[in-house]
């Protein structure tokens, strides 16, 4: 998976949080869709973000769905 559609809003509303929590970094995982039917998981974005003085502390926030195509 190279791209995913993401409401701003949501995205917005993730990276607020971060930084209103004093977060220096973030690490960004693409993740595919996984299943089929009624129990099918969306694609989606996740976050692990750190502050410098604490590197290794990644902080996990809510993940970001993709847009239903």
């Amino acid at each position: 998976m190279c791209e995913i559609n993401v409401k701003v809003k949501e995205l917005y509303d993730v990276v607020k949080q971060m930084y209103d929590d004093g977060m220096d970094t973030v690490t960004v995982h693409l993740v595919e869709a996984d299943g089929e039917g009624d129990d099918a998981l969306p694609a989606c974005i996740e976050f692990e973000a750190s502050k410098e003085a604490e590197p290794f502390c990644g902080v996990v926030y809510d993940e970001v769905e993709a847009i239903p195509d």
